[in-house]
């Protein structure tokens, strides 16, 4: 089973500010996802080698401030919950905002 969690940013990084904030926790840039008729933004995916998490950078529309980051961990232990939240807690620390998770939204916890 998979986590998920998001932080809705209360300003919008450059991919370079992101790439090194991200650099710092662990994770490297992989690869952008482009545009589609969904997202009409590119969202930018990061990894890290000695976890199963995965970082996406959704930059928005910049003149909106519609930054959002989720993350996604393939296991479900107390620890890939962590890193996620040790993630988001820093990006949204930094670039204000607030971390979401649907699960929980779902149970009727928030």
């Amino acid at each position: 089973m998979s986590m998920t969690l998001f932080a809705y940013l209360d300003s919008t990084p450059s991919l370079d500010e992101m790439t090194q904030v991200l650099t710092h926790l662990g994770f490297c840039y992989r690869h952008t996802l482009p545009a589609d008729e969904r997202w009409n933004y590119p969202m930018h995916v990061f990894g890290a080698n000695d976890f199963d998490v995965r970082v996406v950078y959704h930059a928005g529309d910049c003149g909106c401030g519609e930054a959002v980051v989720d993350t996604t961990t393939r296991g479900n232990s107390p620890n890939d919950l962590a890193r996620l939240r040790i993630v988001l807690n820093i990006l949204v620390s930094r670039y204000g905002g607030a971390i979401s998770d649907p699960q929980q939204l779902r149970r009727g916890m928030f």
